[in-house]
């Protein structure tokens, strides 16, 4: 399909291979890093939740290398600018607990399909190198965060050796 739509193969392969975070000339790498370079000067407790919309320009200027948005566009990048190393280390190991809490409805109950599949939500929610929603809030996170909720019910209250 690719090779016989070359439209297709741009949009598609090319354009997602030139853009990944790997530079300035990424439009993601640009959002995602001004979070980090702006919290140099606070990285152990960070800049305080909601306050990288305001201090980012402050911080780091005009630069053809970050873009100033609301927030980093990163779950991981946000918890390290907004809540310094200390919030980025507690924000994983919260992340890690609910993707293992999530992964243990497989290793329990492995014939059933949701309980067996229930860690690919928070996995693909979580996943560290994907431009996301601000984590400290805006009204989409009541879906993400009720999918997590579902995912970890469906891998708890599936498990067969439970008893009922």
């Amino acid at each position: 399909m690719l090779l016989s739509s070359p439209s297709i193969q741009k949009r598609y392969v090319d354009t997602f291979i030139a853009e990944l975070p790997t530079g300035a000339h990424s439009p993601y790498y640009r959002a995602i890093s001004a979070g980090p370079e702006a919290a140099k000067d606070s990285i152990i407790f960070g800049l305080g939740p909601a306050t990288f919309r305001d201090l980012c320009p402050e911080l780091i200027g005009v630069s053809a290398q970050f873009d100033c948005h609301n927030h980093p566009h990163n779950f991981y990048a946000q918890l390290l600018t907004e809540t310094g190393i200390v919030g980025l280390v507690a924000g994983s190991l919260m992340i890690a607990s609910i993707i293992w809490a999530a992964f243990s409805g497989w290793r329990k109950n492995r014939t059933n399909v949701v309980a067996a599949t229930a860690f690919v939500v928070p996995f693909g929610l979580f996943f560290p190198i994907q431009s996301t929603a601000d984590f400290f809030g805006q009204w989409n996170n009541i879906f993400m965060w009720s999918a997590i909720a579902l995912a970890l019910a469906a891998a708890r209250t599936l498990d067969p050796r439970k008893p009922k």
